[in-house]
């Protein structure tokens, strides 16, 4: 599997981190995508790259244009998931593993695992939302194009609507399904906002996609 993350631009960078440049034409101008094995995201500017670090707890923030590495932090306790910044830029994303409750077993659809949604402050780095969930197999979270709110898909469970800022449910989408109805996939990437941010898509098993209706804000 690889992250991929568009930068808008052309950078003089080949390398930064573990992330690799692959540079192409398009409508008369040269463009980048940044792409590892590794979760990554480049803020809206441009002008900053995140990508998970060594451990892979960590989270390092990497300059485009000079290629320097300018702080590495500690964004969950044993691993980060997924990464992702605001549209306008104010906000980054986390979610990651706390810790594990029970072995986790995907062939029977057994164990817990506590993991967190975390904001951070792009502007301190500081940590400014947390929300927990200690009782899921895996989860799936997505900004919607606002940077309001942040959707959060758990295992089997319901999708959580949360106010970006300030961590306070917003309410939310469907009911729980059992595993053997096979109804969500449950997993990173699994989760999509419309670009006007009314409707929300969620992967399947079953019927392929379902679409959710937003409430109004």
């Amino acid at each position: 599997m690889q992250w991929i993350a568009f930068e808008g631009g052309e950078t003089a960078q080949n390398r930064l981190g573990n992330a690799q440049a692959l540079r192409f034409a398009a409508d008369g101008k040269m463009q980048t995508v940044w792409y590892c094995v590794n979760p990554l995201a480049i803020s809206p500017d441009s002008k900053l790259l995140a990508q998970l670090g060594q451990p892979l707890n960590n989270v390092e923030l990497w300059e485009v244009n000079s290629g320097q590495k300018l702080q590495t932090f500690a964004a969950h306790k044993m691993a980060t998931n997924s990464l992702a910044f605001s549209r306008d830029g104010r906000w980054l994303l986390t979610t990651g593993q706390e810790s594990l409750r029970t072995p986790v077993d995907l062939r029977t659809f057994t164990g817990t695992t506590e993991y967190r949604v975390k904001v951070w402050d792009a502007s301190s780095w500081k940590e400014r939302t947390s929300v927990s969930y200690p009782q899921v197999l895996t989860l799936s979270a997505v900004l919607s194009p606002d940077g309001k709110r942040v959707a959060i898909e758990r295992s089997w469970g319901p999708i959580d609507l949360l106010d970006l800022e300030s961590g306070t449910a917003l309410g939310s989408l469907g009911t729980a399904i059992a595993p053997s109805n096979y109804g969500p996939m449950f997993g990173k990437g699994n989760l999509a906002f419309s670009a006007d941010g009314t409707t929300l898509f969620e992967g399947a098993f079953k019927n392929g996609i379902y679409l959710w209706k937003l409430p109004a804000e």
